[in-house]
């Protein structure tokens, strides 16, 4: 009788524990869907400021950091940044105020990395007004990256937004990880969107 009951209290166990991992993966699709729209807004928002900034400046946000490599006097002070330098890298800001994992911070490329504040700054600068821009609510990393990439080379810039679930323009790169990248290229061949083309297709479907 006592292993019978014990085998029915270990079943209840059992079962609780089970509702309780449903539950809270329902809560966590729930929370997903909301961070997906938040998500979304956010890129619509941060590519807003970014044509914004360049209609007013002339060019787009870290257009000019390159220029960084050099010196006061405009020379370079060793080697390794002069071929930087002549390379045109890449500048990229990962937009979030929090700790970038070691693994991202520590990676290899030929590329400069631009902080999230120097980030606001500028485009503060350009805009003339306060601005922070929004980040990933998701405190950690879970299936994606939890943080906004902008990257500028050669004359344009790449914004791109981690999503839970699909999206219109998002990309499938794996299991509950969707890339929604936009760009200023015209013509993109790698199935990347303009941004200004598509706000005009949705501004006119809008109308209709």
């Amino acid at each position: 009788m006592i292993r019978f009951l014990g085998r029915i209290l270990c079943g209840l166990v059992v079962t609780v524990m089970l509702a309780g991992c449903g539950g809270n993966s329902a809560m966590d699709e729930e929370y997903q869907k909301q961070a997906d729209e938040q998500r979304i807004k956010h890129f619509y928002e941060i590519a807003d400021l970014v044509e914004e900034y360049k209609d007013k400046v002339g060019h787009y946000p870290l257009a000019t950091q390159k220029e960084m490599l050099k010196n006061a006097d405009g020379a370079f002070d060793d080697d390794d940044s002069k071929k930087i330098y002549e390379m045109n890298p890449e500048v990229e800001c990962l937009i979030t105020p929090r700790e970038i994992p070691e693994r991202i911070k520590n990676r290899p490329g030929t590329f400069l990395r631009v902080s999230y504040d120097k980030m606001n700054s500028e485009l503060s600068k350009g805009l003339g007004r306060e601005v922070t821009l929004p980040y990933d609510p998701q405190e950690k990393p879970v299936y994606k990256p939890n943080f906004y990439v902008y990257v500028f080379r050669g004359g344009d810039y790449y914004l791109s937004v981690h999503l839970y679930d699909e999206y219109k323009h998002a990309q499938k790169v794996s299991d509950h990880f969707y890339k929604l990248q936009v760009t200023s290229v015209v013509d993109q061949k790698h199935g990347i969107v303009n941004y200004r083309q598509m706000r005009d297709k949705e501004k006119a479907a809008s109308k209709e």
